[in-house]
């Protein structure tokens, strides 16, 4: 699973980097809170409840509510913006080869509860583990020289693998993706299918049914209620709710549809 440092920068008071932390659940939601501050009290109710994790009975799991707070943060910042990118360009045919890196460096600095942070493989991408000074194992050496070799043949082919390793091309109906991990290479689905769905597809709905919902015309106020423009209609403040959509566009190739160059 993806993580983030963010949490540690933004709430010092919350987190510690070596540890787990006990994070009760009020604090859980008092962070959502903040993190979302610019959206309205519906929206931020509807996070809440997408990550209380009801079904494992984990909304009281002091430590589970750290967990889920992280991968608010993940999926809304990383993953699932991702996943909208490569959906979009795919259905313009573009070709497009979607890689996860899940591996955890055997000498990771940071505590072993933020599991595979946003950004470890590039440490990889630029052949880091090679250097026999440092503190990396034989696997991890493997690793690195795969993923510059995918780098690379995607730079001068257009396709990141030779054809008898398993990475298919990713597309909504069909998303795809390669996992790069020292212990083994496998492909995998989604990634984070389920809750990108909310974050993609039921989220935005949230927004958009407030704007809609919050618009009146001069007909229901004929009298008291000034207009604002030619249409006779004004909006309250629920109006400036936008759907915000980060394109962060990370663990992903994109090739152009008519070729590399």
């Amino acid at each position: 699973m993806l993580r983030t440092y963010f949490l540690l920068y933004d709430f010092v008071d919350f987190f510690d980097r070596t540890s787990a932390t006990a994070l009760p659940r009020e604090k859980f939601i008092q962070i959502v809170n903040v993190i979302f501050k610019d959206r309205t009290q519906l929206e931020r109710d509807a996070i809440i409840y997408q990550y209380s994790g009801w079904e494992k009975k984990e909304v009281d799991d002091i430590y589970s509510n750290q967990k889920q707070l992280s991968d608010v943060v993940a999926d809304y910042f990383f993953v699932c913006p991702t996943n909208l990118f490569a959906n979009i360009v795919s259905s313009r045919g573009a070709r497009v080869y979607y890689y996860f890196f899940t591996h955890r460096t055997d000498s990771h600095l940071w505590g072993e509860w933020m599991g595979v942070l946003h950004g470890d493989e590039m440490q990889y991408v630029f052949g880091h583990p090679l250097n026999m000074s440092m503190p990396y194992n034989a696997r991890e050496r493997d690793l690195s020289i795969r993923i510059m070799e995918a780098f690379t043949r995607f730079s001068l082919t257009g396709t990141p693998v030779s054809d008898d390793i398993d990475w298919p091309l990713y597309n909504e109906s069909k998303p795809i993706y390669h996992v790069w991990n020292a212990a083994e290479m496998h492909v995998g689905y989604g990634p984070r299918a389920a809750e990108c769905q909310f974050w993609n597809g039921f989220f935005p709905k949230i927004a958009q049914a407030l704007k809609e919902s919050s618009k009146t015309t001069c007909e229901d106020y004929p009298d008291s209620m000034p207009t604002i423009n030619e249409n006779c209609t004004f909006t309250s403040s629920f109006a400036t709710v936008n759907p915000q959509i980060s394109f962060t566009i990370i663990f992903i190739f994109v090739l152009p549809a008519h070729g590399l160059f």
